[in-house]
């Protein structure tokens, strides 16, 4: 069953309706557009008392910004119908290309609010941008870096070279994708802890995706030196059987315990084994299952390890 507190996580077809019908969303669309027919029969009832009371420009500044705001609406909620039609996902599960829409949405919205702020108070366009055009210069190259992270973000949301909830190494940070936005990607670490990355430092460095090379193929890394490496026949199966209550989510003999670096003093190893069907929240707790009895194994081979120099002294 589906983890319906997991953003990851794709939403029933109940969760969905429910959504739908109590999002504030939805609540507020309703109020722009009572508020833009409101604005529209005070200009035509009213046109003459606003003129004498110099108030049209306020009328007129907050009709266009309801008017652009509602098209706006309008044509995010379509891109997202013919998208979620076309992919067969639900409109509310979380996917990249949902997300880049999401943000070009706020970024317009943005800057039709600057607009509509320049007829509020009556302030020329084209005199405001040529009066200001040095300073605006300035200001263009100390935020170059800044247009670049939104530039680079655009190109993450709308590529499938990484995704929201896939498990990825950037550098020397390694976790699950949460969030993506215009100016850096949140990841989730194995050890609970939230790392921002830059887009820019993203895409300028060296990146390994493993939910790509195979959807439902895990791979959990973690090192252990010699002195704890007693027996990876045993360890192997330890793992495997840590795993009991997590059977009838794994392929069955897809286990595997393999060696991916070795050092001097001690080795990387990979356990690794391929799930029926993608689940992050089970994903999440089969590694700190391993993880435990990584630790639990290598005490248990300690205390073996010191018992047997004992023994030899006596």
């Amino acid at each position: 069953m589906a983890d319906s507190t997991n953003p990851l996580l794709p939403l029933s077809l109940h969760q969905i309706r429910k959504k739908v019908l109590t999002t504030t969303e939805q609540v507020y669309i309703f109020v722009r557009l009572g508020l833009f027919l409101g604005l529209m029969v005070v200009k035509f009832y009213y046109k003459t008392y606003l003129k004498a009371h110099d108030l049209e420009h306020y009328v007129d500044a907050l009709s266009f910004y309801l008017t652009a705001h509602l098209v706006l609406d309008a044509v995010r909620i379509l891109f997202v119908r013919v998208y979620s039609a076309r992919t067969q996902i639900a409109e509310f599960h979380r996917d990249n290309f949902l997300l880049g829409v999401r943000q070009i949405y706020s970024l317009l919205l943005f800057i039709i609010g600057v607009f509509s702020a320049f007829i509020f108070f009556r302030i020329a366009i084209r005199e405001f941008f040529t009066s200001i055009s040095i300073v605006a210069a300035a200001l263009a190259l100390l935020s170059k870096d800044y247009i670049s992270n939104m530039i680079n973000g655009m190109i993450l949301m709308f590529s499938d070279r990484l995704s929201l909830g896939d498990y990825v190494k950037i550098g020397q940070h390694k976790g699950r994708i949460v969030d993506i936005t215009l100016l850096n990607i949140q990841m989730a670490s194995d050890d609970d802890e939230f790392v921002y990355i830059p887009n820019n430092m993203v895409l300028s460095t060296e990146f390994v995706n493993y939910s790509k090379k195979s959807a439902n193929r895990i791979s959990i890394e973690f090192e252990v030196a010699y002195t704890h490496l007693q027996d990876l026949g045993l360890l192997e199966q330890q793992l495997i059987e840590a795993l009991s209550e997590y059977q009838q989510f794994i392929k069955p003999q897809s286990y595997n315990l393999k060696t991916g670096a070795i050092f001097k003093d001690a080795a990387i190893l990979k356990f690794q084994y391929e799930i029926l069907e993608p689940n992050t929240d089970m994903e999440y707790k089969i590694r700190r299952i391993v993880a435990r009895k990584v630790i639990d194994y290598m005490h248990d081979s300690t205390t073996i390890f010191t018992r047997a120099g004992k023994s030899s002294l006596d």
